[in-house]
């Protein structure tokens, strides 16, 4: 403890939730994103600022030899290249499993900096001011105007879930939509609060098949339209020839794959 009141505290190195960028399962993060929060919401506090910096998990056991603080994809020592773990691979070598291969993962939300916490349910108040990251995503925020924080913390959920799957656009999330499009409702009196969206998701979950949770995920790149048509101009002068069908509807530009019960 300093003079001053401050206090150093020691915790495990942790990696954002979306770093490495393939979910063991989506279905996993999504439940701890739902439990998480009534969690927070139990003990009548806001988070505010609920995105995906502000998640991160604990690789301890998909990165058993630690990392470098600064060079994430190298060993401890800062030298060494992190390999894909190969169980037949007895070489000694620092290694990194997938989020599959190193089983359930454990996630913390961070960042309580614009939190806000009441003595009890019955004392919870409405608030004013600015949220983090998202603020410009969540209609009712206002420096003036009281809202609900805890409603708006749950459309930050469906902010991120919307941004991090479906804006980026995997296909086969198709099924999420509409527990997201809840999380979202523009009038946070018609939004779920934190325990009833957990209970949706779940509901969700359980009428999917083991192959829609297990299904191939195609991530594409969403580009708006200025960038799409700079993007149009571009092929045109390397094939003047060339014709772009489609314009601004045309199918969007695939750049990666994973899968919701698998990693790549």
């Amino acid at each position: 403890m300093c003079e001053e009141g401050w206090a150093f505290m020691v915790m495990p190195r942790m990696r954002l939730c979306s770093d490495p960028p393939y979910f063991a399962t989506v279905r996993e993060f999504m439940e701890f994103l739902e439990q998480g929060l009534v969690y927070l919401h139990s003990k009548n506090i806001a988070h505010r600022d609920i995105c995906t910096q502000n998640i991160v998990l604990d690789p301890t056991t998909m990165i058993p030899g630690g990392f470098h603080f600064f060079w994430e994809t190298r060993a401890s020592n800062g030298v060494d290249e992190l390999r894909c773990y190969d169980e037949n691979d007895d070489s000694g070598r620092p290694y990194m499993k997938s989020r599959t291969q190193a089983g359930p993962m454990k996630y913390y939300f961070i960042d309580f900096g614009l939190s806000v916490r009441f003595p009890s349910f019955a004392q919870r108040e409405l608030v004013t001011g600015l949220y983090g990251r998202l603020q410009r995503d969540i209609p009712e925020i206002s420096e003036t105007v009281p809202y609900d924080p805890f409603k708006s913390d749950v459309r930050l959920v469906g902010e991120m879930l919307y941004h991090q799957f479906l804006m980026v656009r995997y296909d086969g999330m198709d099924s999420i939509l509409p527990f997201v499009c809840k999380l979202r409702r523009r009038d946070p009196a018609r939004r779920p609060d934190a325990a009833k969206a957990l209970t949706l998701f779940r509901a969700m979950v359980s009428k999917l098949s083991e192959k829609e949770l297990s299904g191939e995920l195609t991530r594409h790149l969403r580009l708006n339209g200025e960038t799409r048509r700079k993007l149009e101009l571009f092929m045109k002068s390397l094939v003047p020839s060339l014709t772009v069908t489609g314009g601004l509807n045309a199918p969007e530009v695939q750049v990666a794959t994973g899968a919701i019960g698998k990693e790549t």
